[in-house]
């Protein structure tokens, strides 16, 4: 009996001590096979969103979770799904007040980079930022560089006429812009650059001036005109601004400055300008510029640039002066001005027409594109022939013997299995062609599509061209090679004025590049390795040209280059009626078609 108490005892200790065994392992989290648990006990899914996924419950009536190989597998898709979602989306909030706040603003964007401040950036990138859309506040601090830099900006050769436009518009800004920097002490400043030793600036300031000028400003611009204090180039430049403006007040002080000044290129400005106005006051005063007869004041050049004015003016008027007789006056020198002059007035030539049907083995063809008329011979050639032809371009001067010139032209074309195409740049649209008309139409360019025109749609090659022109015409030619020397197979020209070789001038005074196209430089080695002959005749004494066609021969000796532009001598009187003869048909076949 007491054996059996003892054992009873025994067991009983043993039960308790198993007991006391299992209560110690579950508080371990160990399991009956002596293994760590697989995970511990998860809060529901609520839960998730306020609290640490991976924290224990805490609350003393939680219960003990199912610890099955189910369970443990869903909630460790939901734990990969929650380290995916903190590893894809790094601003994924699971706050609930703070997604609270973001719901008044659920459409707001991801925060784009701040722009560092427009006093840190440098010029160029001024004004690119400039050039987007602005808010006030950067209105505000455009009117601040703008006070500070715009002096710099003018004068800058790194940025272009539209690029210094943006910056002073604004894009609709403007009026702010002026209220807030005194709009009539700005145009008094950029006057006053219009008088800059420095060209660049001058010109910049010019170009900016016709752009920012508004209605009503003209008498104050015109006031300041004629106080006398500004050189030659910034009256040019402020009249080429009044111009633009086309203001009829300002019609008396510009005619005053024309009958004070006796610089003709100036004066050829005032009459562009006035012939802008659009006021019939100013028929009488081109009237009076055509028909007198004092050389002193009225050159052969400004009667030109009257009978294109009277034109322009497309009034009454202007039309029915223009039907007089004008041969009693000034002779029929100037018949084909009058020609075209009545022509464009009377919108016989239709701005938008376009030629495009060609006829082959037709010497004198006249065409059109867009308003500039032209003239056209294409070889005929066999069926089977399918070379294209080379074009002579030919390109008259400003006493518009563009018959004449087309007829030498295509009879050489004709000899040789060319192409020839005759362009006359009438004074109506490009005023100062032989220079390209850089502040208006771009002869250049008209030229440009002309060529690419007849390519096309006459099967022409037009790789490389051959040029040839006279006087004015031969003072574009030298500018065109200047500028495209690398489509130029030969050319030729007569003038009385030569581009200086000097990077330090503007163009087209010299070779460096103009504020009207910032953009592109001309490469004075591309030039001198072209094929160009200048003709001249023998007892040609312009000290100036000749004093030019010295430093190109230095540039040439200086480099080492094998001179290509040559200086020829012609034996003829350049102001007789056979001007286009047989003496200037052989100096071209010997200088211009050599070897081809």
């Amino acid at each position: 009996m007491k054996q059996y108490k003892t054992f009873l005892i025994i067991i009983s200790a043993t039960v308790v001590i198993i007991v006391l065994l299992m209560e110690i392992f579950n508080i371990l989290g160990l399991n009956s096979s002596g293994f760590k648990a697989s995970m511990p006990s998860f809060p529901e899914t609520n839960d998730l969103i306020s609290g640490d996924p991976y924290a224990l419950p805490t609350s003393k009536n939680s219960k003990k979770k199912d610890n099955s190989q189910k369970e443990i597998d869903k909630l460790t898709k939901k734990l990969e799904q929650i380290d995916k979602d903190k590893v894809v989306s790094p601003f994924k909030i699971n706050n609930p007040e703070i997604e609270k706040e973001l719901a008044k603003t659920d459409t707001a964007q991801a925060p784009e980079e701040t722009q560092p401040p427009l006093e840190n950036l440098s010029l160029e990138e001024q004004i690119s930022a400039l050039g987007n859309s602005a808010s006030s506040a950067e209105v505000a601090q455009t009117q601040d560089i703008y006070e500070l830099n715009y002096r710099e900006i003018l004068a800058s050769d790194l940025v272009s006429e539209e690029q210094v436009a943006k910056f002073l518009y604004k894009d609709g800004y403007k009026r702010k812009l002026i209220e807030g920097a005194n709009y009539e002490s700005l145009i008094n400043e950029l006057i006053q650059l219009t008088n800059s030793m420095d060209q660049w600036t001058a010109i910049s300031a010019g170009i900016v001036l016709g752009k920012f000028l508004e209605v009503g400003e003209a008498e104050n611009v015109a006031l300041i005109l004629q106080q006398g204090s500004l050189s030659q180039l910034s009256k040019i430049l402020v009249v080429e601004a009044l111009g633009k403006l086309g203001d009829p007040r300002s019609f008396k002080i510009l005619y005053d400055e024309y009958k004070r000044s006796t610089d003709s290129e100036l004066r050829d400005k005032i009459i562009e300008a006035l012939a802008n106005l659009k006021d019939t006051r100013v028929v009488n005063v081109l009237y009076n510029i055509i028909t007198s007869r004092d050389r002193k004041l009225n050159t052969q050049y400004t009667k030109y640039y009257a009978i294109a004015g009277m034109a322009k003016l497309k009034i009454t008027q202007a039309r029915k002066t223009l039907e007089s007789d004008f041969d009693m006056f000034i002779g029929k020198g100037y018949a084909k001005h009058f020609q075209i002059a009545r022509e464009y007035i009377s919108d016989i030539i239709n701005p938008d027409l376009v030629d495009t049907n060609f006829e082959p083995g037709v010497k004198l063809q006249e065409l059109f594109y867009k308003g500039t008329r032209y003239f056209l011979y294409i070889p005929t050639r066999s069926k089977t022939d399918y070379r294209k032809s080379r074009v002579l371009t030919c390109i008259p001067g400003l006493d518009y013997a563009y018959e004449e010139l087309h007829e030498l032209c295509s009879g050489l074309a004709k000899k040789y299995q060319m192409a020839a195409l005759t362009v006359v740049f009438d004074l109506e649209n490009f005023p100062s062609y032989w220079s390209f008309n850089l502040s208006g139409k771009r002869s250049d360019q008209r030229l440009l599509d002309i060529l690419k025109h007849v390519s096309k749609h006459a099967n022409l090659d037009i790789r490389e061209i051959y040029l040839f022109g006279d006087y004015e015409g031969g003072e574009f030619v030298q500018a065109f090679v200047l500028h495209y020397p690398q489509m130029i197979g030969r050319a030729m020209f007569i003038a009385n004025k030569l581009i200086k070789p000097n990077p330090q001038l503007i163009f087209p005074q010299g070779i460096g590049k103009t504020p009207y196209d910032p953009s592109r430089e001309i490469n004075i080695i591309d030039f001198l390795k072209s094929d160009i002959a200048f003709l001249k005749t023998k007892n040609f004494r312009d000290k100036k040209a000749l004093a030019v066609l010295e430093e190109y021969r230095k540039i040439y000796e200086d480099l080492g280059i094998t001179p290509r532009f040559l200086v020829k001598e012609y034996q003829h009187n350049m102001n007789s009626k056979d001007f286009y003869g047989d003496k200037i048909q052989t100096a071209m076949e010997q200088y211009l078609f050599q070897g081809h």
